[in-house]
C-alpha cells in the first residue's frame, strides 16, 4: 500500500510548543535580533537519504549558514525527499508578525524563544522522512523544490541538494545505455541541449543560488564511483542547473553516512562504476627532489615543497594510497638503511603538508642500497660512478594497489 505524503506544516504556536524547553546557540538568538530587517530567504533541501545514498547532520558548516538565513530573517525552510517520486515533507514559515506584534517590537525573551522554537523544528523535522518508492528522479525533485519554494514570498531562495546525484528513471536514466554510451559517457552539451528541446528541464529561474552537497558519493549497493564518473556527474547538473535558469551553482563536500543495505529503504538501481586507474610510481631521483649529502634536509625547500605538492594533487586524482619508500646508492648497509628511511619521512611529512592526508600514507620505508630497483655498478674501488648512483638515491611513491608494490615485501 503506498504511504501518504504528508507535508508538516507549522504555525508560531505549534512550533513554540512542540520545542518548548529547546536551546540553541546564542549566536542564532543574536543574529535574528539584530537581522529582523533583513530581506527575507526560502531555503529549499532536497535530499536523498534512500538506498545507494548518505545521512548527514544538517548542523554543519555545509548546510547551517543557510538555514540560520531563513529563519533568522523570517523566512521559510521547505524540505523534499528524493526517491522514485519525490515529494515535500516539511514546511516551516517563520511569520513576520506574532499575535499581530511585528517581531522587531517583541519583548527579548519572546525573540529568544521564537529563534530557538524555530532552529530546534528546522533541524528535527529535517530528520524525519524516509523514502517511499523505489529508485531515484533527481530532476523531478528539483521541479518539486521549485514548487516549494514558490509558496513562500521572499527576497532570497536557496536550493541545497543533498544527494549523489544519480538519477535512475525518466529523462536521466542513467542505468541505461544510449548508442552503446551511459549518460556520463556521453556529449555533456548535446543531453543538456536535448533535455530542453524535450521541454524536460524544470524552470528554477526562482532560485538564486544552488549548493549540491556530496554530488557522486554513494552508499549501499552503489560502489563507489571513479574520480571521473564524479567530475562527470557534477559536470551534468552544474550544466543542468545552468540551463534550467539557477545563476549561481557550488558543490561541497561534507562529513556523511552511507546508507547501509541492511536498512531496507526501497530499492534503487545501481550504475557500474568504472575500476579506478592505478596511479603509475613516482621515482625522484637527486634531479627532481634532491637532498643535502648524507643528509634527509631537503637541498632546495621550496623546491622540494613545489615537486611534493604536484605529486599530491596526483595522488588525490587517483584516490590513491600509497607506500614511500627511499632507496640509496651503495654504501654500509646500516647507515644506507637509516638515511633512506629518513628521506621517506621528510617526504611522507611534506606530502601531507602539500594537501595529501595521513591516511593516504600506507607506510614508509627505507631499503637502503639493497632493493628491486638497485643499479649495479655505482661503487667501483671504493669511488661512485655519480651518473649511476645518483639513480639509487632516489625517494619512490608506489600506489599500493600497483604490481611495484609486491617487491617492498621481498
Amino acid at each position: 500500500m503506498k504511504k501518504s505524503r504528508m507535508i508538516r506544516k507549522f504555525t508560531a504556536a505549534a512550533v513554540l510548543m512542540s520545542t518548548a524547553g529547546c536551546s540553541v546557540s546564542g549566536a542564532v538568538v543574536t543574529a535574528l535580533k539584530e537581522t529582523a530587517s533583513q530581506e527575507k530567504t526560502v531555503t529549499v533541501i532536497a535530499r536523498g537519504e534512500h538506498q545507494s545514498g548518505f545521512r548527514i547532520s544538517y548542523d554543519n558548516a555545509a548546510v547551517k549558514p543557510y538555514l540560520e538565513d531563513a529563519v533568522t530573517s523570517g523566512g521559510a525552510v521547505e524540505a523534499v525527499e528524493i526517491d522514485g517520486a519525490p515529494y515535500i515533507y516539511v514546511d516551516i514559515e517563520v511569520p513576520e508578525e506574532f499575535e499581530g506584534t511585528a517581531f522587531e517590537d517583541l519583548p527579548e525573551t519572546t525573540k529568544d524563544e521564537i529563534v530557538e522554537a524555530y532552529s530546534e523544528a528546522v533541524y528535527e523535522e529535517l530528520e524525519k522522512a524516509v523514502p517511499y518508492t523505489e529508485e531515484t528522479d533527481v530532476l523531478e525533485a528539483l521541479h518539486v523544490s521549485a514548487l516549494a519554494a514558490k509558496d513562500v514570498s521572499a527576497e532570497n531562495y536557496v536550493l541545497i541538494v543533498c544527494d549523489p546525484g544519480i538519477q535512475t528513471v525518466n529523462y536521466l536514466d542513467m542505468t541505461k545505455k544510449y548508442d552503446g554510451k551511459t549518460l556520463l559517457d556521453s556529449d555533456l552539451e548535446e543531453l543538456v541541449t536535448s533535455l530542453e528541446e524535450q521541454h524536460a528541464l524544470p524552470d528554477l529561474t526562482i532560485f538564486d543560488k544552488a549548493v549540491w552537497i556530496n554530488c557522486g558519493v554513494t552508499g549501499e549497493p552503489q560502489n563507489d564511483l571513479s574520480d571521473n564518473q564524479k567530475n562527470q556527474l557534477q559536470t551534468l547538473w552544474k550544466m543542468v542547473l545552468e540551463a534550467c535558469g539557477v545563476s549561481e551553482v557550488q558543490f561541497e563536500e561534507t562529513k556523511y553516512e552511507p546508507i547501509e543495505e541492511s536498512e531496507c529503504y526501497p530499492a534503487v538501481s545501481v550504475i557500474q562504476a568504472e575500476e579506478k586507474s592505478i596511479m603509475p610510481t613516482i621515482i625522484m631521483d637527486e634531479d627532481s627532489l634532491a637532498f643535502a649529502a648524507n643528509s634527509a634536509e631537503f637541498l632546495d625547500y621550496n623546491a622540494a615543497k613545489k615537486t611534493l605538492t604536484e605529486k599530491a594533487e596526483m595522488m588525490n586524482k587517483y584516490g590513491a594510497s600509497v607506500h614511500i619508500a627511499g632507496t640509496t646508492a651503495s654504501g654500509n648497509t646500516e647507515t644506507c638503511l637509516q638515511l633512506s628511511l629518513a628521506r621517506a619521512q621528510a617526504v611522507a611529512d611534506l606530502l601531507i603538508e602539500c594537501g595529501a592526508s595521513e591516511e593516504q600514507i600506507a607506510s614508509v620505508s627505507g631499503l637502503g642500497a639493497e632493493n628491486h630497483w638497485h643499479h649495479d655498478g655505482d661503487l667501483v674501488n671504493g669511488q661512485y660512478v655519480e651518473e649511476i648512483a645518483k639513480l639509487n638515491r632516489t625517494v619512490m611513491i608506489i600506489d599500493t594497489r600497483a604490481e611495484e608494490a609486491a617487491y617492498l615485501k621481498q
